[in-house]
């Protein structure tokens, strides 16, 4: 699987009709992502989707950050301590001050530091609305198994021809 994405990437980052790439976990409107606990210092665990995202997630689906930062590069390929909340993730670990610099509980694993807020969005489905809370770690784009691709024409003329390259 590894090197089936790495390949698609690749071939994707040089074709002419690709503006960028982003790499997921779980893709928008795909289904429930999975969930887990976290907890700010002191408090008592809420439950959050989480997802595994590029640094080219949030600009290619036009999700501003809302304070703090997106991911580096660097911390997507080491798989760094960090993660970027959801502004409802974000109010209800921090009720009474900002998530940023905070370090989080994590599914039992202390020691992962908020860098960015974002928006809540919708993940699962339009019917379930936005996420009640949203969790974001880095990934790099060259291991996850779905990528978003935004291309510069018809999208569905390039898909049809994206596909026809990749296969």
């Amino acid at each position: 699987e590894f090197r089936r994405v790495l390949f698609r990437s690749e071939v994707l980052s040089t074709d002419s009709g690709v503006l960028s790439i982003a790499a997921v976990a779980s893709v928008p409107l795909g289904g429930l992502p999975p969930a887990l606990a976290v907890a700010a210092p002191g408090a008592a665990p809420i439950e959050s989707s989480y997802n595994m995202v590029s640094p080219e997630f949030f600009p290619i689906l036009g999700i501003p950050i809302l304070r703090g930062r997106n991911f580096t590069n660097d911390e997507a390929t080491s798989r760094a301590a960090v993660a970027i909340v959801s502004a409802a993730a974000a109010s209800k670990l921090f009720p009474r001050g900002d998530a940023i610099g905070n370090v989080l509980t994590v599914a039992g694993t202390s020691g992962v530091r908020v860098i960015g807020v974002v928006p809540d969005i919708v993940t699962c489905t339009i019917a379930r609305g936005k996420d009640a809370a949203m969790l974001y770690r880095p990934a790099p784009l060259r291991t996850q198994s779905s990528l978003l691709v935004r291309v510069r024409s018809d999208v569905e003329a390039e898909r049809r021809r994206l596909d026809a390259r990749l296969a």
